[in-house]
């Protein structure tokens, strides 16, 4: 069997490839935009708690776009929250987050597939391991300086985002350009292997 194993294969949509080539790399850490998304569920109430560490007089100026899936826990308690903050918008129902994504200073969500996409359009991440086949990976790319890791679901304190977010604000993280590990062109590379070994089983026979 062939083995197609690592980010350089990761099976983005054609479309994450094209954004990354025209979004432009800062070169700071100015915070303007936040997104947070925490999958389809978020069954651990996590978009509800960094909204509300949000809330806090010196991030008010910062502007928050959610993005609630249609089964996502405590939705109306999370919309009345973003009323009474502000300066925030909420999202359902996307195709795909790359507008989002785009505009994006830093992003806060969970591990997951989603962390490819993020990579590829070079968007700085707060992360949580929400599920036990996230930690492996996310412990890797925190150790390789590729997002900030906070750890599991159950190892968060009440300030955890908070922290993060500042110590982001007064650049004391060094974070890696995402691309370097992922740069969308994962499904051309597979179709290219797939295509190659069937034209020499083709030329075997």
């Amino acid at each position: 069997a062939i083995k197609l194993f690592g980010p350089s294969y990761a099976l983005l949509n054609s479309s994450y490839y094209k954004a990354s080539q025209k979004k432009k790399i800062k070169k700071n850490n100015s915070l303007k935009n936040i997104l947070v998304y925490f999958g389809m569920v978020d069954p651990n109430g996590l978009t509800y708690q960094v909204i509300n560490e949000l809330k806090k007089t010196r991030f008010l100026n910062i502007f928050i776009d959610v993005v609630l899936g249609k089964v996502t826990k405590d939705s109306d308690k999370i919309e009345d929250l973003m009323k009474e903050r502000g300066n925030c918008k909420l999202h359902r129902n996307l195709p795909n987050l790359i507008s989002l994504m785009k505009k994006a200073d830093l992003s806060i969500g969970a591990v997951g597939g989603t962390t490819w996409e993020r990579a590829c359009l070079n968007l700085p991440s707060i992360v949580v391991a929400t599920a036990e086949n996230q930690i492996e990976l996310a412990e890797e790319l925190y150790r390789d300086n590729f997002h900030i890791y906070l750890g599991e679901t159950r190892e968060l304190t009440t300030f955890s985002f908070e922290k993060s977010i500042d110590k982001f604000m007064n650049s004391e993280y060094k974070i890696k350009n995402g691309n370097l590990l992922v740069d969308g062109l994962g499904v051309k590379r597979v179709l290219n292997k797939i295509l190659n070994y069937k034209n020499n089983i083709k030329t075997f026979l």
